[in-house]
């Protein structure tokens, strides 16, 4: 039980932490992200603590993290999801976040196992050595880019790099979790190569089941809050009732041993209260608690080193998301309109950053291997430090920020016409997102409760060709999902002589039959 001294320590730690977090905001210092300057701050305040107070009761708790921070981190990114964004680039996000997730983890896992034979790699469980690797090779695939994003924002990279790299990294952690416990529920059982396809199947039924689950609550709790009458003096009670049926999602989804997270993650997609910034600031405080306690079990934890664990860690982590990133950026741009270009390519590649899911999986090994916990430590330690600092620099050097022409693509037919690089997720007229949008206009929203976007036509045709050329009914279409600006699928922008124009009276639109 943590002592008032350990107490006080944490609470100072998070002040210090969250004024240290808005001064790198205000003033946009790119080489050193919030999650990096939380860290750095936890291994000092850890110092402190083991100097002054013996390091106190300051352990890391994966119960906690799992049931107390994670639920809120997670929920918050499903309700402050751009809908848009995501489901334009659904198919893309959907390609990098589950099948990306099994191809990096089999590749770190079998990687891994080799070197075990190999002679190595030396702290395995030698009962089960091949399980064990792929499940380090799950926990490790769970990538964590709050830094990479946070520098995003403050150099105005390319909203479609934004999106994908946000949009995998949240379906990402609840992949990782869910592939790290199928290959768990094998530990009692032979396991072998040939056991790798069942695993993978399994996993595919549960991630179904948990996204179902996550909408049919979410569902239910609209179709409640839909007979509240929202007013301030009723914020309260939407905001409780948002929260506990949140929590039971994600509760109910753990008793039947599905993804609590990644039901949680889609049932904050469907929700959609006045309570905004209340998730925001209770998410941003989980996040930097978090990343400061990492920093401070690097001080505090009894450490169990194995050479070749250590050595091989981040040169396994760079060729698993190579072997991700790629491959399947070649897939998916077959099926794009504007390819994924090389530069955001590499920019993706370097956004495998590791973080507390990773950590606190591997405390949860069943195995209780040390030495997995120790490297996994160390993986989320470097790629925080060193490639969270070096993503604005990056950024710079492959011409990814608003001062390069890298925000705006080319017409090939239209020569001289350009467009704001926002959503690419392009292919035949019927696209993920029309669908969605055709299904919760015509279905959800007037059964479940929302503002309507005003008429749709048919789901199969372009946004274009859906927008009459009345500029209200327009702007009535595009606004209808947050006040963050965005652009309609084919719509092209003519560039003015001073460049792209980014105010509140864009250029006369054109459609590709134009």
């Amino acid at each position: 039980m943590a002592t008032l001294e350990d107490i006080l320590l944490c609470c100072f730690l998070m002040l210090v932490a969250v004024f240290l977090a808005y001064v790198i905001k205000k003033y946009h210092f790119i080489y050193l992200p919030e999650s990096a300057s939380a860290m750095i701050l936890g291994m000092i305040f850890g110092t402190v603590s083991k100097l002054l107070f013996d390091g106190g009761h300051l352990r890391f708790d994966h119960q906690a993290f799992f049931y107390g921070l994670l639920p809120i981190i997670i929920f918050n990114a499903g309700y402050s999801l751009k809908k848009k964004d995501f489901f334009r680039n659904f198919t893309t996000i959907i390609l990098f976040a589950v099948a990306g997730t099994v191809i990096s983890a089999l590749i770190y896992g079998l990687l891994t196992y080799f070197l075990y034979l190999g002679g190595l790699v030396t702290h395995m469980n030698s009962q089960s050595p091949l399980l064990e690797s792929l499940m380090f090779g799950s926990l490790v695939s769970a990538i964590d880019p709050v830094a990479t994003l946070s520098v995003f924002q403050d150099v105005a990279a390319p909203t479609a790099l934004y999106n994908l790299v946000f949009g995998e990294s949240l379906v990402n952690d609840a992949s990782s979790i869910v592939l790290f416990r199928t290959f768990e529920s094998f530990l009692d059982k032979e396991f072998t190569f040939s056991t790798i396809g069942i695993a993978i199947v399994q996993f595919g039924i549960i991630s179904v089941a948990s996204t179902a689950l996550g909408f049919g609550v979410s569902l239910v709790c609209a179709l409640i809050l839909k007979f509240i009458e929202i007013r301030s003096e009723n914020v309260k009670f939407e905001l409780a009732f948002i929260l506990l049926s949140a929590y039971v999602a994600y509760a109910v989804a753990e008793i039947f041993s599905l993804s609590g997270i990644m039901a949680l993650f889609f049932c904050g997609i469907s929700s959609k209260i006045s309570s905004k910034y209340a998730f925001e600031a209770l998410a941003f405080l989980a996040e930097v608690f978090v990343f400061a306690y990492l920093g401070m079990q690097v001080v505090l934890l009894q450490h169990e080193w194995d050479l070749g664990l250590i050595l091989s860690a981040i040169p396994l982590c760079l060729i698993s998301r190579a072997v991700n990133i790629f491959p399947l950026s070649w897939i998916a741009n077959k099926g794009r309109r504007w390819p994924i270009t090389t530069a955001m390519k590499v920019m993706m590649w370097m956004c495998g950053l590791r973080g507390a899911i990773a950590y606190a999986l591997a405390v949860n090994m069943p195995t209780r291997n040390r030495s997995i916990e120790t490297t996994t430590l160390f993986i989320v330690v470097s790629t925080t430090l060193v490639f969270g600092s070096a993503t604005g620099p990056m950024l710079r050097v492959l011409g990814l920020t608003s001062n390069t022409p890298a925000l705006i693509n080319r017409t090939p037919d239209l020569p001289g016409a350009v467009r704001l690089d926002i959503f690419a997720d392009w292919g035949p007229r019927t696209t993920p997102h029309a669908l969605f949008r055709w299904f919760d206009q015509n279905y959800l929203k007037p059964i479940f409760g929302g503002r309507m976007d005003g008429e749709l036509v048919e789901p199969w045709l372009k946004d274009d060709e859906q927008c009459s050329d009345s500029s209200s009914q327009g702007a009535d279409i595009l606004s209808s999902d947050d006040e963050f600006f965005e652009s309609p699928e084919v719509t092209l922008f003519d560039m003015p002589p001073s460049g792209l124009h980014m105010g509140s009276n864009p250029p006369a639109r054109k459609t590709d039959e134009s």
